[in-house]
């Protein structure tokens, strides 16, 4: 979940804040928990796999305690509940 308390989905459109500047991305695979994409990543406890317009392709593993990550939007035809 963003910290908003939104459910986080492949394909949202984020808005990352890093030094004063932002900077749009892309949520490419949220990493469940005790998986071999969460082995792979190191990141025991899940997380999720971002890449965007100049920030390059990061993970980040809380994402509802990150202040500086923000669903701008849903992917197109992405329904969220």
């Amino acid at each position: 979940k963003y910290m908003s308390g939104i459910e986080v989905m492949e394909g949202d459109v984020v808005a990352v804040h890093l030094g004063g500047v932002s900077a749009e991305g892309v949520v490419l695979k949220v990493i469940v928990p005790n998986t071999p994409d969460a082995e792979e990543w190191d990141l025991a406890d899940g997380g999720v796999l971002i890449e965007g317009g100049g920030l390059g392709l990061f993970v980040t593993a809380h994402l509802a305690d990150d202040e500086d990550i923000d669903l701008v939007r849903r992917a197109a035809g992405a329904i969220s509940s």
